[in-house]
């Protein structure tokens, strides 16, 4: 046990329950240290008032074979049961106990748990670790779990049909739902769409910031945020995971902004699509959005395939809501 508290917990079950004497199993077998597995105190009551209803097994390796066939069974059966209970533990204690939550961050706590546990529940997975729930809140920043946590409370970000899916307020028919959980081979647990934690972020911070005077729009056209007044494309947002990716993308953006090859195919070649959408689309800005780091560029065209990207200090944001004051 790695806690006290875990310690506490720790009980010792019989595999072949005690009660079996009665039927005539030798106390000796019954008691015997190779009938015995460690579990905590709730998996010990699981199931254990359940009679062996098979006959005395004639030798000491049939009794063996039993041990192993009943102890699977249970197994599952618990496995089972601790989700059921795990459920009902997400939807009437979490979330009774931050129903009046104040802190987003909260909120996308609670979101965040039941959609790995529907994610895994949906796949056919065991039910996730508390520890790896965890580890996905700790990797994602506490800006972007608390805006996302907004966005859950102003109706922006909208729980789907199932809760490891979602969609996002005024989404254009055909898309989404989404997913925050993928399947994963191996091990059998959830595996987390990192970048649309980043992306739906950032457009619940744009939307909250700008969405009362300009179009803030989810996947526009392949671009993952982007900002409109009418159809003109005033601010193209890329979002990425980390801020170790985006070097590399300004980097090749940079490159292929001197002569776009807007017919070579960009299968598989990042910076090609988004070098594409620029020229095609046209933007203003441009923001490349990395983890909490922003990188904030005007876009100057020479051409109708080259472009240039300027860096500015300030974020496109700060123009727009000048301009709308």
């Amino acid at each position: 046990m790695s806690t006290f508290e875990g310690w506490l917990q720790l009980s010792v079950d019989h595999v072949v329950p005690r009660q079996a004497s009665a039927a005539g199993f030798p106390a000796e077998w019954l008691l015997d240290a190779a009938n015995l597995v460690a579990c905590c105190r709730s998996c010990n009551d699981l199931f254990n008032r359940e009679s062996v209803v098979d006959p005395v097994p004639p030798t000491l390796d049939a009794f063996f074979d039993l041990r192993d066939r009943l102890y699977l069974t249970r197994r599952s059966r618990i496995i089972e049961r601790r989700q059921d209970e795990r459920v009902w533990f997400v939807d009437n204690v979490i979330s009774m106990a931050t129903r009046g939550a104040e802190s987003p961050t909260d909120l996308f706590a609670v979101m965040v748990t039941r959609a790995a546990h529907d994610a895994a529940r949906t796949f056919g997975y065991p039910p996730p670790p508390d520890a790896a729930v965890a580890t996905v809140l700790a990797r994602i920043p506490a800006s972007v779990r608390e805006e996302l946590g907004r966005g859950l409370r102003e109706s922006i970000l909208i729980p789907g049909p199932e809760e490891y899916l979602f969609s996002i307020a005024g989404l254009a028919h055909g898309k989404g739902p989404y997913r925050w959980f993928s399947k994963n081979r191996a091990p059998a647990l959830p595996s987390a769409n990192w970048e649309y934690f980043f992306h739906v972020a950032e457009f619940v911070r744009l939307t909250r910031l700008l969405g009362d005077r300009y179009q803030v729009r989810f996947e526009d056209d392949l671009m993952d945020v982007s900002v409109r007044e009418a159809d003109q494309l005033l601010w193209y947002v890329e979002v990425k995971a980390a801020a170790t990716q985006l070097p590399t993308l300004l980097a090749a953006l940079r490159r292929l902004g001197v002569g776009v090859e807007v017919d070579a195919p960009d299968r598989g070649n990042d910076p090609l699509r988004k070098a594409k959408y620029i020229v095609r689309h046209r933007p203003r800005y441009l923001s490349l959005v990395g983890g909490e780091e922003r990188l904030h560029f005007d876009v100057a065209y020479s051409g109708v395939t080259s472009f240039a990207l300027l860096t500015r200090i300030e974020s496109p944001e700060v123009d727009l809501t000048a301009v709308r004051a």
